[in-house]
């Protein structure tokens, strides 16, 4: 049987504790190759990922990119 885990995701700016249910199942042999059913109460979403391992390199080196540049911000407005 695949891999799955279930997320309680909280809704950003709602005024009680709505959230969205996630279920995220293996769908590949790779860590990122995911499939996705969520709902928020009212209607379903199903979506899926499979990733490349040249994919999974270019994320990596974005989240990298995004990182360093928060970093660098961070230390430039406490000048």
């Amino acid at each position: 049987m695949a891999d799955q885990h279930i997320l309680r995701l909280p809704i950003t700016g709602a005024d009680d504790d709505s959230c969205v249910i996630v279920n995220a199942v293996s769908n590949g042999p790779l860590p990122l190759d995911v499939k996705l059913l969520a709902s928020e109460g009212n209607y379903p979403f199903v979506g899926q990922s499979k990733l490349t391992s040249e994919d999974i390199v270019c994320c990596y080196s974005l989240i990298f990119i995004v990182n360093r540049m928060v970093q660098l911000s961070s230390v430039g407005s406490a000048n």
